[in-house]
């Protein structure tokens, strides 16, 4: 078990960016970047030991900068949609800035996918990685107080992947972070995903608009498209989700209690072994397929296209603060935001 320090680049306005390789005694091994916290390659063998990448990313700085869809980036100060780019905390009226139409889409247009992040190595027996933090200020994007972040970002014997979320504020403020990670378990240059194996721990989702805002409805997904209880492939439904073109950006209403870490997901390659199972203390997850990334994210001639990768992202439900029946996302200056995921790799065996 070890961490391997490197640089990776300076930013356009000059700020140095370091890469982060954590490595445990299975043939598994992370790389994570200073900016945005992005992981930029998973490595784990398939059902023969081949090992391969299993994430999208890039090997340059100059690429994420120009990147839009967020790839391999933590997110916040809040994840998803808000409506309208606007909400009110504690009765006080707050104007987001709007990155996506009228709403604003994770964060905005500063958040922590595109911010040089402090980073300190940590190394134990079971488990070595990376904690990154930073401050987002008050006014960032029109949200209030200052944000303290905090997000350990490790890897076990056990081949998890895991994230632990850490965050305090001066004032009543919102928060909703979460890791935006496009996985191929065939492997980046595997082509698409959509004959992956999908299984969902959810009773019910949140519906959506025709801009991808929650209506307010948790419906039950039996007798619908978005059934994922017993495993299907991602492309068995996909026609008949409200998506335009054909694919899943919705959130999934998870059987579990509150703040309790439990098994959100399964996703498998069926060609290669490969599988992942996710466990959240999150409510909800949003099943994302990539029908919307654009293949001119191009770097080493890897081109990234529409089903090149699936998001699982563990988080609150979107527009939550406009949304009084959907989990509270408050905190208050003597609260601790605290959330933990972790994405458990595993093979078939021969």
């Amino acid at each position: 078990m070890r961490v391997f320090r490197a640089p990776f680049g300076t930013t356009e306005s000059g700020i140095s960016v370091d890469k982060f390789t954590l490595i445990n005694d299975e043939d598994m091994s992370v790389d994570l970047i200073t900016y945005g916290g992005r992981v930029t390659a998973v490595r784990f063998p398939d059902i023969n030991g081949e090992i391969g990448n299993v994430v999208l990313g890039f090997d340059s700085i100059e690429s994420y900068e120009r990147d839009s869809a967020y790839i391999g980036a933590l997110i916040g100060r809040y994840a998803n949609r808000i409506a309208d780019a606007q909400l009110r905390v504690n009765g006080e009226q707050c104007w987001l800035g709007a990155n996506e139409g009228k709403n604003q889409l994770h964060g905005g247009f500063h958040g922590l996918h595109n911010r040089v992040l402090d980073a300190q190595v940590f190394e134990m027996a079971d488990e070595v990685g990376v904690e990154l933090s930073t401050v987002l200020e008050e006014g960032l994007e029109g949200y209030p107080g200052d944000l303290e972040v905090s997000i350990r970002i490790s890897l076990s014997r056990e081949n998890e992947l895991k994230f632990d979320y850490k965050a305090r504020c001066n004032r009543p403020t919102v928060v909703n972070l979460t890791h935006h990670g496009y996985f191929n378990l065939s492997g980046v240059q595997g082509g698409s995903c959509m004959s992956h194996l999908l299984s969902i721990n959810a009773d019910a989702y949140t519906p959506v608009n025709g801009q991808a805002i929650p209506t307010g409805e948790i419906r039950a997904v039996e007798g619908t498209v978005y059934d994922f209880r017993q495993a299907k492939r991602l492309d068995q439904d996909s026609g008949a989700a409200e998506s335009e073109p054909q694919g899943f950006d919705h959130n999934f209403v998870l059987n579990k209690q509150a703040q309790v870490l439990a098994e959100a997901a399964w996703l498998k390659d069926p060609l290669t072994g490969r599988e992942v199972r996710l466990f959240t203390t999150e409510p909800g997850l949003q099943l994302y397929t990539a029908q919307y990334l654009d293949s001119v994210f191009e770097d080493k001639r890897v081109r990234f296209g529409p089903y090149s990768g699936v998001c699982l992202e563990a988080q609150h439900f979107a527009n939550s603060p406009n949304e009084p029946a959907f989990p509270s996302t408050l905190l208050l200056p003597q609260e601790t935001y605290r959330q933990t995921t972790i994405y458990r790799f595993s093979r078939e065996e021969m």
